[in-house]
């Protein structure tokens, strides 16, 4: 399809890396366009913000109430944007709360409401959600409501992991009631959560949805894990059990927006386990798009509510980092594997100070 022409766009919340592939894919899809970024300052270095994508890094001074919504609209007059695109969670719920005054000035990707994001991004309040839908999802515990002489033996191994957070940062590893009780004299940990480990294989599901109705997707199957954090191997595949699930789930919340959720294949019943939703783009977004579905652009193409056909995804496998590449061997020669090896090279900056 012939895609608009659109003047500029502003990225919202760019401070974490997890932006860089939203604006690798931008920059490539609409290679005439402006594209803003706008973050709050830190003491760390916001390698997003160094892409060659990016005619121009904005900073934010303050971060929240009625000075951050004002700053914001500064940067959107300024930036000439014709849309906004909230990158990590924060930025999208901001975007929700105040979603009546901003679309006074751009235009904006398909949105929940606030309350919806909290009961999906905070891992406590999901795990409500999920039980209150009858969702398959691990016994799950709030930390700071928890008697822990009352769990039982077969709880063990578990993890213990924050209400909020990604990317595994921060997940610890429990074995058993002497573990738990001797981390627990050490420190406080009222906002974690305590999750039963669940034995099987990681999969998950990208989504764009509109009042509960997906209008595109991905179902991703982690090949190389390191730790807990996201697979630097990837590959795309159907998987109707999952799909089905998450289609039901999805249509029940009424969800709008892009999201990212993480399951897990229970050895035990073969069947899939919510573990967490990130209401916001993904690191390995670019994988997506070499499967044919590109997110980022078609966010746009609803915010400017111009239709689309439903994209299909196709099979293939994607890899992230030089160190995945030299030791991945595709288990099926038919499969075409991607790289983000160009990405890499031809946008090198963000690359150099990943080192620092």
């Amino acid at each position: 399809m012939k895609l608009p022409d659109i003047s500029s766009i502003l990225f919202l919340g760019t401070g974490d890396a997890v932006a860089l592939s939203a604006i690798r894919a931008i920059g490539t899809a609409f290679p005439f366009t402006s594209i803003h970024t706008l973050s709050n300052a830190t003491d760390y270095i916001q390698i997003s913000n160094y892409s060659k994508y990016i005619s121009l890094h904005h900073t934010l001074n303050n971060s929240e109430g009625d000075e951050f919504l004002r700053e914001v609209i500064f940067h959107i007059k300024k930036s000439g944007a014709e849309i906004l695109l909230p990158v990590d969670e924060d930025s999208a719920r901001f975007v929700s709360v105040h979603l009546e005054t901003l679309k006074k000035y751009v235009k904006l990707p398909p949105t929940s409401s606030a309350d919806l994001m909290d009961s999906l991004i905070r891992k406590d309040r999901l795990a409500d959600l999920l039980n209150s839908k009858g969702c398959q999802t691990p016994e799950t515990y709030r930390m700071k409501d928890l008697n822990t002489d009352s769990l039982p033996v077969d709880f063990f191994p578990c993890l213990m992991k924050p209400i909020r957070g990604s990317g595994g940062r921060k997940f610890i590893r429990i074995n058993g009631h002497a573990d738990l009780k001797n981390l627990l004299a050490h420190n406080n940990y009222d906002n974690f959560i305590l999750q039963k480990l669940i034995p099987g294989s990681d999969i998950g599901c990208n989504i764009l949805a509109v009042d509960g109705e997906i209008h595109a997707y991905t179902i991703q199957r982690g090949l190389v894990k390191e730790g807990y954090s996201f697979s630097k191997a990837i590959r795309f595949e159907d998987n109707k059990v999952l799909f089905d699930q998450v289609e039901k789930f999805i249509r029940e919340i009424g969800y709008s927006g892009i999201a990212n959720l993480d399951y897990r294949f229970d050895d035990q019943d073969g069947l899939p386990k919510l573990i967490d939703f990130n209401a916001r783009y993904w690191s390995n977004l670019e994988g997506s798009k070499a499967a044919g579905i590109d997110f980022t652009m078609l966010n746009c193409l609803e915010a400017l509510n111009i239709p689309y056909e439903k994209p299909i995804f196709k099979h293939c496998n994607y890899l992230l980092g030089r160190a995945v590449y030299s030791r991945f061997k595709s288990s099926n020669g038919k499969i075409p594997t991607f790289t983000d090896l160009k990405s890499r090279i031809t946008d090198p900056l963000p690359e150099l100070l990943r080192m620092f």
